[in-house]
């Protein structure tokens, strides 16, 4: 392994540390302090995905979490996690770390070879609270670095974890499993996803002009901050038609994609994003028959409308604002897109409770999540089915 390809943001990777009991206290004192810090930087600022992330750990919220947890249990972390952080997402190499933290684990975070300001600065502070001497424990539990695809850099890390945790599509995943594991190590992994929102199209009638600039808002949070690219992000919404005429329908599409356009102009589009919006779109109409219909709002959004819904559905991933709908009667109409890689639904106007107990009747392989608008994004403790603590500690028994 050639080590001079691998860039340090902040540990030591030759000198690692011991594993913790889960939510353990430095770790949550730690993860306050950081948000601390973090929402006071004039330069973190001005991400809203570290704002986002620097919310999330605070202690306030990781007590919630820890009170799921039963006082008695003894739970350790597995040892050493090794997590392979996206391309696409970048603040999610955060995320990763303050999960396996939390899960107890001495944590190596590869983060990607892409120069994003969100690793920097959170690094930067990391490295920065490490050094004040404050968290002994964990000077040698978080290690961030980075290094272009190679194999033999993969293999040495692969092969002194406990647990690897790999973000990315089918085929980085496909990729890195070439690096085998040590025999008990156990391995996560967050594949390509489909994800689509669901509204009810009745329930949409009374919706005021205030509540319908926050749903717009909180769409565009889901979609627009990332261009679309999170696995959690829609691609796809889909109509409760609630037996509406279809001029009553159409108006209430009218009245949300406007809003959505309206919230979209804050972002700063560019001409490559529009012009490779409309190139899609046309690539979608050529080779998906379904596809009746495109409508636009000026360049901020498209929407593709479908005929019905087949399962290469889930195959039209929009971007930059492109979008495909759909009209729907029930909850079995979307089965041909509740396979295994669908992930998240979000909704307005329909009781979440109600679709769970219907996903778990049909014994359905997909669907991990059900949250309201504006809530796609946020990553938690349990995602993609996955229990992070559990999944990334061990239980020690003690019988008498």
């Amino acid at each position: 392994m050639n080590a001079n390809k691998i860039k340090h943001y902040t540990g030591n990777y030759l000198e690692l540390g011991r594993p913790l009991a889960i939510f353990a206290p430095s770790v949550c004192d730690f993860l306050q302090e950081l948000s601390q810090v973090l929402m006071k930087d004039p330069e973190a600022k001005a991400f809203p995905d570290i704002i986002t992330f620097a919310f999330w750990i605070r202690r306030t919220n990781l007590q919630k979490y820890k009170a799921n947890y039963p006082a008695e249990l003894r739970a350790i972390g597995r040892g050493t996690a090794f997590h392979i952080a996206p391309s696409n997402v970048p603040i999610n190499f955060a995320f990763s770390l303050a999960f396996g933290l939390l899960a107890g684990n001495v944590n190596i975070i590869r983060v990607s070879s892409r120069d994003f300001p969100q690793t920097d600065i959170v690094c930067r502070h990391i490295k920065h609270l490490l050094a004040s001497g404050q968290y002994p424990r964990l000077e040698k539990n978080i290690i961030v670095l980075s290094y272009e695809h190679d194999s033999e850099i993969t293999d040495y890390f692969s092969a002194q974890c406990d647990a690897r945790i790999i973000w990315g599509g089918d085929r980085t995943i496909a990729e890195i499993r070439r690096s085998p594991l040590p025999p008990r190590a156990v391995e996560l992994t967050f594949a390509d996803r489909y994800s689509f929102s669901l509204i009810d199209a009745g329930q949409f009638l009374a919706i005021g002009n205030a509540e319908l600039s926050k749903l717009a808002n909180a769409f565009y949070n889901d979609t627009y901050l990332i261009d679309q690219n999170a696995c959690s992000s829609p691609h796809l919404i889909a109509w409760l038609t609630a037996d509406l005429s279809a001029d009553t329908l159409a108006a209430v599409k009218e009245r949300f994609w406007q809003a959505v356009a309206e919230a979209a102009k804050k972002w700063e589009i560019q001409d490559i994003h529009a012009s490779e919006k409309y190139l899609l779109a046309c690539k979608y109409a050529a080779e998906y028959p379904a596809l009746k219909k495109l409508r636009r709002y000026a360049n901020y959004v498209y929407v593709m409308e479908l005929a019905e819904i087949r399962a290469q559905v889930s195959e039209i991933r929009g971007k930059f604002g492109l979008f495909a709908e759909t009209n729907i009667h029930s909850y079995h109409e979307l089965l041909p897109i509740l396979g295994k890689n669908t992930q998240t639904i979000t909704y307005y106007g329909i009781n979440p409770q109600e679709l769970a107990d219907w996903v778990i009747t049909e014994g359905l392989l997909g669907v991990d999540r059900i949250v309201p608008f504006g809530a796609s994004l946020e990553l938690d403790l349990i995602w993609d089915g996955y229990d992070w603590i559990g999944s990334l500690s061990r239980r020690i028994t003690a019988g008498r």
